[in-house]
């Protein structure tokens, strides 16, 4: 840092991508973090934060032209269905999810029957009927 080579802010950055990357608990997926983080630090360092915005913005295009199984990958996102959003930004109740993604276009739109909503138990049908025990 003294003799000016690189800048004292780039050496955080990278310290700071360095530890982060030992908090991927899967190995296959540290590979391809590292895949994607030289190219980043190369445009980091190169032009600055434009760089990385021009980086951020070369993976974004990348993953919405990515299909698996025919399925977009960032779907449904992109392309937008605010209706299937249940389970993309916050974790929807299984029961909550009662209906199929438009995408697949089955003949059956529901997923489960209705009344799956988890409801307290019956009054009667408990503990209540019992008479006293011995120990009670």
């Amino acid at each position: 840092v003294a003799a000016s080579i690189v800048s004292p802010l780039m050496v955080i950055i990278v310290a700071l991508t360095a530890i982060a990357s030992f908090l991927i608990p899967n190995y296959s997926a540290s590979i391809a973090i590292r895949f994607l983080r030289y190219p980043m630090l190369l445009l980091a360092g190169t032009f600055g934060l434009l760089g990385i915005f021009w980086g951020l913005m070369f993976l974004l295009l990348h993953l919405s032209s990515l299909r698996s199984f025919g399925i977009p990958y960032l779907y449904p996102i992109s392309p937008s269905v605010p209706g299937e959003w249940k389970d993309v930004f916050y974790r929807a109740p299984w029961w909550a999810m009662d209906k199929r993604p438009l995408l697949f276009r089955s003949p059956n739109e529901r997923r489960q029957a209705k009344g799956q909503r988890p409801e307290p138990p019956v009054k009667n049908g408990g503990d209540e009927g019992r008479g006293k025990q011995k120990g009670d």
